[in-house]
């Protein structure tokens, strides 16, 4: 996978969720806003940089989408706000059970930034 494919693998995921529909699991889940999934897909795609970890992307039921990341020592989830752009990051640390958040305006490139920059932190966290 080449460096720059994380974003753009992300970004295709969260394109791919514009398919789902009203009850999409097992009766729940309501139907994305095409507007957010294609904000949301171009920004990954353009400002997630290209050496930041890779997240599995996920479709919540109340029309979020969450990107979700697992480190040996860590667990870390983001879920953009479809209407504020806010990012709320959750952490979690496997070996202290410690957890916290931490908000990021992804409306802007320096959130894209600080968000990658926290993942680099936890992911050298296990190094």
């Amino acid at each position: 996978m080449t460096a720059e494919a994380s974003g753009l693998n992300a970004g295709r995921k969260i394109a791919d969720l514009r398919r789902l529909q009203n009850g999409w699991r097992n009766g729940d889940g309501i139907a994305f806003d095409a507007d957010y999934l294609a904000w949301l897909s171009e920004a990954f795609s353009r400002m997630y940089p290209a050496d930041a970890p890779t997240p599995t992307i996920c479709p919540t039921t109340y029309g979020f989408v969450s990107a979700e990341w697992s480190f040996p020592s860590a667990e870390v989830s983001l879920e953009i706000d479809p209407e504020t752009r806010l990012g709320e990051l959750v952490w979690a640390d496997t070996r202290t059970q410690n957890s916290g958040k931490v908000f990021f305006d992804m409306s802007e490139a320096e959130g894209w930034t600080r968000l990658a920059n926290y993942l680099a932190k936890v992911a050298g966290a296990d190094e």
